[in-house]
């Protein structure tokens, strides 16, 4: 048996000429399909994608602001810190006393004798330490 190569030798099956043509415009129709799928595909991921980075950048203004607040309020919270430590010095108690004319004397109940251990052997007598003193740990005296 031999076979014959040659070209124009084989005969090709050709269908009928209507059928040919809708075959073609029913490819170029899934093709056309395809491509307006892969378009709808790509804006989606593009609207997505600006959606985001807009919640994004409102997300980071939202947080630029809190810690704005935050560093107003550490500030106000210093303010009050040094205002509450220059309202408790004792320069500022005794310009007070001596403002408003108070005559502080002590009464019976006023004073109280308070024994402070430091220690297992030393015995400071409180009442004494501040007659001798008149001012307390870190303040100033004024005389």
């Amino acid at each position: 048996m031999q076979i014959n190569l040659q070209p124009g030798s084989v005969q090709s099956i050709q269908r009928p000429r209507e059928n040919r043509t809708s075959s073609s415009f029913g490819k170029q129709m899934f093709r056309l399909g395809k491509a307006v799928v892969f378009v709808l595909a790509v804006a989606a991921v593009l609207i997505v994608k600006t959606h985001l980075r807009q919640r994004i950048d409102d997300t980071d203004e939202k947080i630029r602001a809190e810690k704005r607040e935050i560093t107003r309020t550490r500030h106000a919270i210093d303010c009050c810190n040094i205002r509450i430590a220059q309202l408790t010095d004792w320069t500022h108690i005794s310009k007070q006393i001596a403002f408003f004319d108070l005559k502080l004397r002590p009464q019976q109940g006023q004073v109280r004798m308070i024994t402070l251990r430091n220690g297992a052997s030393n015995d400071i007598r409180f009442a004494s330490w501040l007659k001798s003193n008149r001012t307390f740990p870190g303040m100033t005296a004024t005389r």
